[in-house]
């Protein structure tokens, strides 16, 4: 491994990139320390290897090395550093990473986002909820994911008012997150939103009402079932590998059905 690891100060690139993922493969922590001094080299190639082979190593050593490069770093490459903070739950990088849910590039608001859901710090909520209405449809979906993890009680209030926003995929990601938070009066949202005029909105609210075990919704998803054919959006056939609301409506079904009977 010593010789490789006197490979990572080659000066060039490709024979570092080639000696930082051979010791990725090899797997000895022992090379955590020689690794994270690499992320301040010049080539975002090795940087963006080294964050991933940091991320697989799971050392807390790398902790403020990657923290220190993700606040030096400009571009894709933070995303990378993001998802490496992710999978060392680095908690120190919490409001770096609420800061870069307003980065310029779509990917970095994404895995920040990813990132602080790994971490599980529901400090980071309240920071969620104040993008989760005007971020991207990317970022968004990613917020959403976040805060559908940390289930803050403090979302509910927000994520309900935004079931009335205009823009549809919003309503669709708040249906989403509040499968994941629940309450009577959470229930009831969602069954409205059974009657919303957009197919994603109503698919995912169907999904959240089967999520939260609400049986009592059986009568408006046989409805969707036998008469709902709308086709969802591209995204959402994508996520849930469904294509009309009648054949998500009739899979929650099964679900309320088989829970009732276990």
């Amino acid at each position: 491994m010593v010789t490789v690891v006197r490979e990572l100060q080659d000066p060039a690139a490709e024979v570092r990139l080639r000696a930082v993922r051979e010791l990725a493969a090899i797997g000895d922590p022992a090379a955590v320390p020689d690794l994270a001094r690499l992320l301040t080299d010049d080539n975002e190639a090795v940087v963006f290897s080294v964050a991933g082979a940091l991320a697989e190593f799971g050392d807390p050593r790398a902790a403020d090395p990657l923290l220190a490069a993700f606040r030096r770093r400009t571009g894709e490459i933070r995303h990378a550093l993001a998802d490496a903070l992710g999978a060392l739950k680095v908690r120190e990088a919490v409001p770096d990473l609420l800061a870069a849910l307003d980065d310029e590039d779509e990917l970095v608001q994404g895995s920040s986002a990813d990132a602080l859901a790994a971490i599980g710090d529901v400090s980071a909520a309240d920071g969620l909820v104040a993008r989760f209405t005007t971020a991207d449809w990317h970022a968004r979906y990613s917020i959403a994911g976040a805060l559908a993890a940390l289930r803050p009680a403090t979302a509910v209030t927000p994520m309900l008012d935004a079931l009335h926003h205009q823009d549809p995929g919003v309503r669709a990601d708040a249906a989403y997150v509040l499968g994941h938070l629940g309450g009577t009066e959470v229930t009831a949202a969602l069954l409205e939103c059974l009657r919303d005029q957009d197919p994603d909105v109503r698919c995912l609210a169907a999904n959240a009402l089967g999520d939260l075990g609400e049986a009592g919704a059986l009568p408006v998803l046989r409805e969707l079932a036998e008469h709902d054919h709308a086709p969802m959006s591209q995204d959402v056939q994508i996520t849930t590998n469904l294509y009309r609301v009648s054949e998500m409506a009739t899979t929650v079904i099964g679900r309320l059905t088989r829970a009732d009977e276990g």
